[in-house]
């Protein structure tokens, strides 16, 4: 069975068992303003990282409304504190979010006289070998090798004094352990040493952040701040609070507000911790801030499971998706992959439609990687320790493994050392061993940061109305590890599954993200006995083009309905009503056509084609028009 049909009949499957649930998740939290105007959300990005008991958690809302001041209110577990709170800079969450997002991709038959092995873009090797930059050693001044985890950036930066945040506090003064935290330091400082971590060190430059305004409750809160509490956000937070959860609270200074375009700004990220394990977010709260329908995107981090919505049920969009190059868009010619964000969204909304309440499940996949082919680089240590790898190296990892004893010195290493402790003063030789010892400490405290620091990254996504929304989400580890929209075509039909699978080989982590694929066959002169056809690999050197990665991102802003998937889809995708997209007919062929209907005669261009190829060589169509020409002005020369 082939993969289409095989993706249409577990398509159909599922929605004749589709649960009618009400739709999906919403932002963990409600906005409160002091006019009485009502401000909204269209989009939210949340990204979780768990190991053990310790989980954290980055929230990224957008804001829609007029300027003025207003408040973000989240519940969160009664043991985050404020020293658990940081303010994540947008970029960070942006960069998962490219990572994660439905990309297009361009294969291209590979030369079939060239008998040498078939690369993919992705396998290229982008490493530069003289400096090490991206694997290897580093070779400095007098040849001196040094390791390459010495150049990585392990510093976690915030955004705090530069904030649009001014953060209060509802509920039990976060005191108790902002005391124990100053003491500690304070001993520490008696004591000569440095009590922060190196591993989750980052001068912030911020300085110290000003301690936050307590309230006891949300009554007094609002009547010392001049904020407007409608009944029904009274009465959903009192629910969370009578759960025992407490409310932070963010005011927003809309001077310091990245507007996007109108009345849209983009927040910051608001991150917490908790040794509180967070598998539900209060994301009911989230439907008293809509206006129209929301996009909510979830990224989970865990060290070895991908996780899912648990209580919504989720579906797989089709992948390794086969469209045309080029559409019409309101009459104009436009590259598909350049407008592959709106073709994903009509493709999203057609699977939605037929999945009410149901979440789209779009990438699962280690971090060591970044999809195929990426976008760019994997996300790197700094990010990850951002975005709440510092905390979990603190809670999570004793200090033994954090701090670990170096591997013992070859033979090699040895006499390396001592040759250059020979070219030294005696007096220099003391302070070289002492740097060499911490050198080698550092070292072996580097590397066992980066190998601690592997997730499978898992993004799912919902769009949904006010509504619509019932229950909280909840969210959890899958039983398995998932593949899909990473395979190699195959043959003239250049032939790809559309459905995800799961993996079958213990131990392998998921490799699945949302792929839409065109594909180039040979265009040029084949000068073999035996060619052999329909090896699609990387881009050919001769075709010159920006080599760029499209992803679909900014889903929530990008057009819905001006593309028709019907015109661009070629995979047979019977569920969802789409297959066989055919390009425009050009003017040449379309007077081709005019004159064939006619039964005019019609003229045979000379030249010579590779077959299956469909395109006249350009090189011989040329010379050929050129010899024509020729003989043509011979004979106007002879007076013929």
């Amino acid at each position: 069975m082939s993969g289409s049909r095989v993706w249409s009949c577990a398509f159909l499957l599922s929605l004749a068992t589709a649960s009618l649930a009400p739709q999906a998740a919403a932002f963990p939290g409600v906005y409160l303003s002091k006019d009485g105007v009502k401000r909204s959300i269209q989009a939210t990005h949340i990204v979780m990282m768990h190991r053990a008991n310790t989980s954290v958690v980055t929230v990224m809302p957008d804001y829609i409304g007029p300027s003025g001041t207003f408040a973000v209110v989240m519940p969160v577990p009664s043991d985050v504190t404020f020293d658990r709170i940081r303010v994540v800079k947008r970029e960070y969450l942006a960069r998962i979010e490219e990572m994660t997002a439905p990309r297009f991709h361009e294969f291209y038959e590979q030369d079939p006289c060239d008998p040498g092995p078939i690369q993919q873009e992705w396998e290229r090797d982008l490493r530069v070998h003289s400096t090490g930059f991206l694997g290897g050693n580093q070779e400095f001044g007098g040849g001196k090798q040094v390791p390459r985890e010495f150049s990585l950036n392990l510093d976690t930066k915030f955004k705090e004094s530069e904030s649009e945040y001014r953060f209060v506090w509802i509920g039990t003064p976060p005191a108790e352990e902002e005391e124990k935290k100053a003491d500690g330091k304070a001993k520490a400082k008696a004591k000569g040493k440095d009590t922060k971590d190196d591993a989750d060190a980052g001068d912030d430059g911020e300085g110290e952040r000003p301690p936050p305004e307590t309230f006891p409750d949300l009554a007094s809160f609002a009547a010392a701040k001049g904020y407007q509490v409608p009944g029904p956000i009274a009465a959903a937070l009192t629910k969370y609070v009578e759960r025992g959860m407490v409310l932070v609270v963010a005011e927003v200074d809309m001077s310091k507000v990245e507007l996007v375009s109108g009345e849209r700004g983009q927040l910051a990220g608001i991150r917490y911790w908790s040794t509180q394990p967070i598998t539900t977010l209060p994301t009911t709260l989230g439907m008293l801030s809509a206006n129209g329908k929301q996009d909510d995107f979830f990224y989970v981090l865990h060290p070895d499971r991908r996780w899912e919505p648990k209580n919504y049920g989720y579906v797989y969009p089709p992948t390794n998706i086969d469209t045309l190059q080029v559409i019409k868009v309101n009459g104009k010619d436009r590259y598909v992959k350049e407008r592959v964000s709106e073709v994903y969204n009509a493709i999203f909304d057609l699977v939605t439609d037929q999945n009410p309440g149901k979440f789209v499940y779009e990438y699962a996949w280690h971090s060591k990687g970044c999809g195929q082919p990426c976008p760019n680089e994997p996300l790197l240590i700094n990010e990850l320790l951002t975005l709440g790898g510092d905390v979990l190296e603190e809670q999570t990892v004793p200090e033994a493994e954090r701090k670990p004893e170096p591997p013992a010195e070859t033979d090699e290493e040895k006499k390396s050392f001592e040759a250059e402790l020979k070219e030294m003063k005696p007096a220099e030789r003391v302070e070289a061993k002492k740097v060499r010892k911490a050198d080698r400490y550092e070292l072996a405290r580097r590397k066992a940061l980066l190998e601690r620091h592997n997730y499978v990254v898992s993004r799912f996504h919902s769009r949904f109305d006010a509504t619509a929304m019932k229950k909280d989400v909840e969210v959890g580890p899958a039983a398995d590890q998932i593949h899909g929209g990473t395979d190699i075509p195959k043959g003239q039909a250049h032939e790809l599954p559309l459905e995800v699978t799961k993996v079958k080989t213990p131990g392998e982590t998921s490799k699945y993200q949302v792929r839409f694929n065109h594909f180039f066959p040979w265009d040029g002169m084949m000068q073999c006995e035996q060619p052999e056809r329909w090896r699609w690999g990387k881009r050919w050197r001769h075709k010159r083009v920006w080599n760029k990665i499209w992803m679909g991102v900014d889903l929530a802003y990008k057009r819905r309905n001006e593309i028709d998937p019907r015109t661009v889809v070629k995979s047979q995708i019977p569920a969802l009503g789409l297959g066989n997209a055919t390009p425009a007919p050009s003017a040449s062929a379309a007077a081709s056509a005019s004159a064939s209907a006619s039964g005019a005669p019609q003229k045979r261009a000379c030249g010579c084609r590779t077959a299956g190829a469909g395109s006249t060589s350009a090189p011989l169509a040329f010379a050929a028009a050129a010899l024509l020409g020729l003989a043509a002005l011979r004979r106007r020369r002879r007076g013929v």
